[in-house]
């Protein structure tokens, strides 16, 4: 009983603050376009990609004929009435409880993924979120079981609190953010404990002072390292690199000259 209240104030509080941060004024709702069903700003010529039949109220079921499922395309655009509109989010609920959803391609049109926008989908396993992408809104993909990693694009300015909330399957987190935001420490809560987070080179420091730390990502920090291929490496893959000796450098300066470009690096002797 505790629990669902506290879950019911964390949705109240969630829909309140995106109630500010969404400037769009829909004035169509539901309109079947393809097979998906979006919502209209008549005035702005855009769309948001929505649930069916007040999906979004508790004890109404939808029949299972028009819930989505498979592998599904968002368009970035459609056409309703003769007029083009660009789908720009992706609304609260939208593709809640479609269990047998198992990968969506979201467009670079996109801004905006809304309030438990993916919530239950466990059988969702992929996802690709592009970098147009600033707003993940709370509980977005709560409880996503099937959902092994996710890519959080550097366009990425919030993530909402329990975004990926009981996401127990998920073991890899690649954030491309070079300026990390504070982060709530229930936005990944209940993910494996294997799970790791890959981040750009030489942010470390500012991740963890923001709190995307090793008390969430229990499986460890990663960032890329820069590895230089060896001689024979290099020979191998048909790169012929010139040596040259450099008598004012105790060393040797290899200079490869592939087809398209050339790099300059020295190795100590």
């Amino acid at each position: 009983m505790k629990s669902t209240i506290i879950r019911s104030m964390m949705v109240a509080l969630c829909m309140l603050l995106s109630l500010h941060a969404k400037a769009y004024d829909f004035d169509v709702y539901e309109v079947n376009v393809n097979g998906f069903y979006y919502n209209l700003d008549t005035d702005n010529k855009v769309a948001e990609i929505t649930y069916v039949n007040g999906r979004n109220t508790e004890g109404i079921t939808i029949p299972s004929s028009i819930i989505y499922t498979g592998d599904i395309t968002i368009p970035s655009s459609i056409i309703y009435n003769r007029r083009t509109y660009t789908v720009i989010a992706i609304s609260d609920f939208a593709f809640r409880d479609c269990s047998g959803l198992t990968f969506v391609t979201i467009p670079n049109s996109v801004k905006i993924i809304g309030l438990w926008a993916f919530e239950n989908c466990s059988g969702l396993t992929s996802i690709t979120i592009p970098n147009s992408v600033t707003s993940i809104d709370g509980g977005a993909f709560d409880g996503c079981s099937g959902l092994t990693s996710v890519t959080i694009p550097s366009s990425v300015t919030s993530i909402g609190s329990m975004a990926f909330t009981g996401c127990s399957g998920l073991t890899s987190v690649v954030s491309e953010i070079e300026e990390p935001f504070t982060l709530n420490s229930n936005v990944f809560s209940g993910i494996a404990s294997t799970c790791t987070l890959t981040i750009p080179l030489g942010t470390r420091n500012k991740y963890i002072a923001k709190g995307w730390n090793t008390n969430v990502f229990k499986g460890g920090i990663l960032s890329p390292q820069i590895i230089f291929p060896s001689y024979s490496e290099l020979i191998e893959f048909g790169i012929k690199p010139t040596l040259q000796l450099i008598p004012e450098i105790s060393g040797v300066v290899i200079t490869l000259i592939p087809q398209h470009f050339s790099l300059t690096f020295f190795i100590s002797s």
